[in-house]
């Protein structure tokens, strides 16, 4: 993963990480990071999803008009 993600492969880490809990907007993914790894840009956070999404590992969705992310679901396993 990180060989493809370049610079953006801890960031992308993290945001797998938030949003294992659940969809997210912007803003919520980027104060989530910034609460579990300090400081981070908005570029860095936008690169980093940019990735992900190249990578089929997270989708855009729309919910109530707003632009939220989730993980795809070929990477969510069911819990039993």
């Amino acid at each position: 993963m990180a060989a493809t993600l370049g610079r953006f492969a801890e960031p992308a880490l993290w945001i797998l990480v938030v949003l294992a809990r659940g969809p997210a907007g912007l803003s919520a993914l980027l104060d989530a990071v910034r609460a579990l790894d300090g400081p981070l840009g908005p570029g860095t956070l936008i690169g980093a999803l940019a990735r992900l999404e190249q990578r089929e590992q997270i989708e855009r969705v729309s919910e109530a008009g707003r632009a939220m992310y989730r993980v795809t679901s070929h990477l969510v396993e069911p819990v039993a």
